[in-house]
């Protein structure tokens, strides 16, 4: 069974990495929610290795009206 979706590591922030598209798809700081979220991933949540990159896009939101 091959996984599409690993644990990087990179100074204490725990990355949800998506090895077909070579891009994150979370961040965390606590090692055992990124595994949780990870195996939820290999289980078939989300899209299978294929998340479209604008789902993974920020956006800053203005919040003060005018």
């Amino acid at each position: 069974m091959a996984f599409d979706y690993k644990l990087v590591e990179n100074n204490g922030v725990h990355c949800v990495y998506e090895v077909p598209t070579e891009q994150t798809v979370k961040t965390f700081l606590d090692q055992k929610e990124a595994k949780k979220f990870m195996r939820h991933l290999n289980l078939g949540g989300g899209f299978s290795g294929w998340t479209p990159s604008f789902f993974l896009r920020t956006i800053e939101v203005n919040k003060t009206p005018g």
